[in-house]
C-alpha cells in the first residue's frame, strides 16, 4: 500500500507541476493579451485539474478515509514524507499563481469595460433630481 501511495503522490506531483507550468503560460498570455491562446490554455488547465482530481480520488480510496498526515507519521517513511511536503509546496505555489492570474483577469475585464463605456456612452436623457444631481 505504501508503494502505491508513493506512486500516486509522484503522479500527482507531476500533474501539479504541469498545471503550474500551464498557469505560468497563462500569466504570460494575460500580459500579452491574446484571447484565443488564453482560451486554449484554459482548456488545458481544465484537463490537468481533472487528472489531479482523479489521482486525489484514488489516493483517498487507497487510504480508506484515513488522513494522509497520520498515515505518513505512522509509516515513518522519509521518502513518502518528502514527496508529500513537495506536493504541498507545489499546491501552495499553484494557489498563489491562480490568484495572481485571477487579479490580472479582473483588471483586464475592468479596463475593457471602461473602454467600452468611453466608446459607447449611455445615451439616455439626463435630468436633475431634487438634490441638484444628475439622475437617470
Amino acid at each position: 500500500m505504501k508503494e502505491k501511495l508513493k506512486g500516486i503522490l509522484l503522479y500527482e506531483k507531476l500533474e501539479v507541476e504541469e498545471m503550474l507550468n500551464l498557469m505560468d503560460i497563462q500569466y504570460r498570455l494575460l500580459l500579452s493579451g491574446d484571447p484565443l491562446e488564453i482560451q486554449n490554455i484554459t482548456t488545458k488547465l481544465d484537463q490537468a485539474s481533472r487528472k489531479i482530481a482523479k489521482l486525489e480520488i484514488s489516493r483517498r480510496e487507497l487510504l480508506q478515509g484515513k488522513e494522509i498526515k497520520t498515515y505518513i507519521h505512522e509509516e515513518n517513511d522519509e521518502e513518502l514524507d518528502s514527496l508529500y511536503r513537495r506536493l504541498k509546496q507545489l499546491v501552495q505555489l499553484s494557489i498563489y499563481q491562480k490568484d495572481t492570474n485571477e487579479v490580472l483577469l479582473k483588471q483586464s475585464i475592468s479596463y475593457t469595460s471602461r473602454i467600452i463605456g468611453i466608446l459607447n456612452p449611455d445615451r439616455t436623457i439626463k435630468t436633475y433630481n431634487a438634490y441638484g444631481r444628475v439622475g437617470r
